[in-house]
């Protein structure tokens, strides 16, 4: 019972905030949006709220380690689950390139178009040069760029080989590659299936079951330095290994 008061509290409370926040970007936005800078600013200001505020709400403690890099920046990470879209975004300022039927999904995908998100259909090899050119719109505005090169989401028992494709964006401007590696921990639970969302499992059921813990430990950990700019297969290889090791460093790794 007190965990089910508990996730229904909790769903309605994202809905509140996640609501205040849109309705303060479209009031305040009328404004602001009148300019790239005032756009990209504000931008940043909302999403960086609203998916900070739905860590708390969720009874996530978010630990920060490394410094996060400045725009205009590519940044690379691990991919869990929809966990690491809110940590990325709550500690950095940039736009994500996110699934491509992650558009059509009731509210968040209207949430994601809004906020700026570039949707990739990965099983189409002829998107890829729509959304590196999307990429480097991004870029050239000023703005940072995170993706996931892993290409799907995993259980967290390791890091799966990065896709070189995306890496072609800064390879061609000419921009280092950050990397940042995200864990989690569960006490009493499993990280691997209460927190990470993968394969065929279903996305209300496992936010639900999340939001019924009391509190979860999240850990980002940005690399020290960037990796700088190569051909896209290389770049791909340094950012896998980079990720790996920042990954393995982690008190929190899902894999143990």
């Amino acid at each position: 019972m007190i965990k089910r008061v508990r996730a229904g509290g909790r769903l309605v409370a994202i809905v509140l905030h996640t609501l205040l926040l849109t309705f303060t970007w479209w009031a305040v936005g009328l404004y602001r949006n009148r300019s790239v800078h005032g756009r990209v600013s504000w931008r940043h200001a909302i999403t960086t709220r609203w998916a900070d505020g739905l860590l708390r709400i969720m009874g996530c403690r978010l630990d920060v380690r490394g410094v996060p890099p400045e725009p205009p920046f590519c940044l690379v990470a691990n991919h869990q689950g929809y966990l690491d879209i809110l940590v990325v975004i709550a500690t950095t300022k940039a736009r994500l390139v996110s699934r491509a039927d992650l558009a059509a999904w009731p509210g968040i995908g209207w949430l994601a178009r809004t906020f700026g998100t570039i949707f990739i259909d990965r099983s189409r090899s002829r998107d890829i040069p729509r959304v590196a050119a999307d990429m480097r719109d991004v870029l050239a505005e000023g703005d940072g760029i995170v993706f996931f090169p892993e290409g799907t989401s995993s259980s967290g028992a390791g890091i799966l080989p990065f896709k070189a494709s995306l890496m072609s964006v800064p390879a061609e401007v000419g921009l280092p590659v950050h990397t940042a590696a995200i864990s989690y921990d569960l006490p009493g639970g499993d990280a691997r299936t209460d927190l990470c969302w993968w394969g065929d499992m279903t996305f209300a059921d496992h936010l639900w079951r999340l939001l019924t813990f009391p509190r979860f430990n999240a850990r980002i950990q940005y690399g020290h330095a960037p990796i700088e700019p190569a051909d896209r297969k290389t770049l791909s290889k340094a950012a896998f290994h980079s990720v790996e090791n920042l990954y393995l460093q982690s008190p929190t790794t899902t894999a143990r």
